[in-house]
């Protein structure tokens, strides 16, 4: 792998064998470049493909198709979630000392990828990391 070996670390491999595409697979027989390097996978959580920087939430108002009112509060604060992953990283020493960092997504995350790749190599990644994106859908 690209990163400094960590005995503590072990990848969620049962998630990994039931949702696998090729670029997580744990087996060197379907993925012989990547299968041993650290993953890190992030659950798609914020609703705007981790790009929201609000720091004061929206107020929504309204009526669903179901006629069901809404009133609730939308924080938008995507950008700062993927902020605070890549310091947990490091701080956890996960990812300074890496060569080679694969940053993937599919769906919304595809669209992350695609939006924000340049944003992330330059404030959020090791300097002298080689950084490239893989898209898988977005």
């Amino acid at each position: 792998g690209s990163t400094t070996a960590d005995p503590d670390y072990d990848p969620p491999r049962k998630l990994m064998q039931t949702w696998s595409p090729w670029q997580f697979h744990p087996s060197c027989v379907t993925n012989p470049l990547m299968y041993n390097w650290n993953q890190v996978l992030i659950r798609y959580c914020d609703g705007g493909y981790f790009a929201g920087d609000r720091e004061e939430p929206v107020h929504a108002k309204g009526t669903t198709e179901d006629g069901d009112y809404v009133d609730t509060m939308l924080f938008y604060r995507g950008r700062y979630i993927t902020e605070g992953v890549f310091q947990d990283l490091f701080d956890r020493g996960r990812f300074g000392s890496a060569s080679d960092i694969v940053v993937s997504g599919c769906s919304s995350g595809g669209a992350n990828v695609l939006a924000h790749l340049d944003y992330m190599r330059s404030r959020l990644l090791p300097s002298g990391a080689r950084v490239v994106g893989l898209v898988d859908s977005g």
